[in-house]
């Protein structure tokens, strides 16, 4: 086991902050004031990065660098190790800014998630280009300047009332949301569904797809229905076996303007009498809609991911 060394200050590999890194039983423990902890293989080296993804990655752990904080001094979790496995997953998660503007968003939320209030204002220290997802600190001063040419920042570089309201209207939305609804039958099968397809396919795209059968309360089902729904970036509605309840949980998160993909069985959709009439049929207004008709588990959840990122992210 190599002896270990004294911190030394480099330049992050990520974000080219200037950083604190001390080797320890083969890997890079780095303390960066934007990236915060994460640790890298001394025997490997640097991590192949896919091409022009480092900004993004930066931005990742910019913004999920306090919480990061708090589990590693719990002792709830290690610094995070970034290889290939780890950066893939990054770069999937619902965090990563997909469109120009959502980079703008991550700057006001990370301004206003500070609760100083009137108060908040953008520091010296605070230009980081990680705060904004951008890729050097020239895109950052253009997005700054976007902020302030829509209102959201004023000459003193301070959240305005406009900025403030816009905040709290991307915390209310579920823009943020990393909650995925499943509203399905109950059967043996189809749970057998949830955890082998609809589940891993969420979380390949960052996000984390629950029942209200999974987790304890107090509440009557229909009030954690609503309240699981309402908390959801997205629902999934499998309508396999016409259950009613999944129509009034697509319906009613239809009518909060929550994007529902809408899913059934190829097999129970299809099924024939001995006269070649279909003999399940699913209400008008879903029969005729975009369906995912799945076959199994495996094809369920190519079909489903590849619909989340092509409708969702």
């Amino acid at each position: 086991m190599p002896e270990d060394l004294s911190p030394e200050i480099v330049s992050c590999p990520i974000c080219n902050s200037k950083c604190e890194v001390k080797e320890k039983d083969f890997k890079r423990n780095i303390t960066c004031p934007s990236c915060g902890p994460y640790s890298l293989s001394n025997l490997q080296g640097s991590p192949i990065f896919p091409q022009n993804t480092r900004h993004l990655i930066a931005g990742y752990l910019y913004e999920t660098k306090m919480q990061r904080i708090d589990l590693l001094n719990s002792g709830e979790m290690e610094p995070i190790f970034l290889n290939e496995g780890t950066i893939q997953k990054i770069l999937s998660d619902s965090l990563i800014p997909k469109r120009v503007m959502q980079h703008l968003d991550k700057i006001v939320l990370n301004l206003y998630k500070r609760n100083e209030g009137f108060l908040t204002v953008l520091k010296a220290s605070d230009y980081m280009p990680a705060m904004g997802y951008a890729k050097d600190l020239k895109e950052f001063m253009m997005m700054f300047n976007a902020l302030q040419k829509l209102g959201y920042m004023d000459e003193r570089n301070m959240l305005t009332i406009k900025g403030l309201q816009y905040a709290e209207s991307l915390l209310t939305s579920n823009r943020n949301s990393i909650n995925v609804f499943i509203a399905m039958k109950f059967s043996d099968e189809l749970k057998t569904i949830k955890e082998s397809a609809i589940k891993p396919a969420c979380e390949k795209c960052g996000f984390t797809a629950f029942t209200v059968d999974e987790e304890e309360h107090n509440d009557d089902i229909p009030d954690k229905i609503i309240s699981g729904i309402k908390t959801s970036r997205f629902v999934v509605a499998d309508f396999t076996e016409n259950n009613l309840g999944v129509y009034y949980e697509a319906g009613y998160a239809k009518g909060l303007g929550l994007p529902v993909i809408k899913t059934c069985k190829k097999e129970w959709f299809d099924k024939k009498d001995e006269m070649g009439n279909r003999v399940n049929k699913l209400h008008f207004d879903v029969e005729h809609d975009n369906l995912i008709l799945w076959v199994d588990s495996d094809d369920f959840a190519k079909k489903l991911e590849a619909r989340i990122r092509a409708t969702i992210l």
